[in-house]
């Protein structure tokens, strides 16, 4: 976002402001065939947040690893990457304890040879706790349950 009035010493170029946080603590998610990298952001929304990364495994207990990581830290939401449908199994082990937001990998893209697993997560969970991500439709348990059944 771009200030109208130019800063003090400037010679009339803008100066940027910064975007204030919407979530004190949030989570970034990029799933993967092998591991999740999670990214944990939290701190005050006027201030830069720390970062803690993890590396979990895809079984049912590394997800309940995750969930109680997250709760106890206490990170209500996420944002999760995933290509193909990985990210299945990680949204039903964590979405009843918390929002889950599942973001398209083609609108989230790092710049290019800046790819990897944990700035993905860091990039996600950073958009994610300023309000810039808009997540996929997802359909609750009975949705769910009707498309199963035709």
């Amino acid at each position: 976002m771009l200030k109208d009035t130019p800063a003090a010493g400037s010679c009339g170029r803008t100066s940027l402001i910064t975007i204030p946080a919407v979530r004190q603590c949030s989570a970034g998610i990029d799933v993967g065939k092998r591991g999740l990298a999670v990214a944990l952001l939290e701190g005050p929304a006027d201030k830069e947040a720390t970062i803690e990364t993890r590396w979990f495994g895809t079984t049912v207990p590394a997800l309940m690893e995750i969930k109680q990581w997250l709760l106890g830290a206490g990170c209500e939401s996420g944002a999760m990457e995933s290509t193909g449908s990985y990210w299945i199994p990680v949204r039903n082990v964590v979405e009843r304890a918390m929002e889950i937001v599942l973001v398209c990998g083609r609108k989230h893209r790092p710049r290019k040879g800046e790819k990897t697993d944990f700035r993905d997560a860091v990039d996600l969970g950073h958009k994610h706790r300023h309000g810039l991500l808009s997540g996929s439709y997802l359909p609750g348990a009975s949705g769910v349950g009707r498309r199963a059944k035709t």
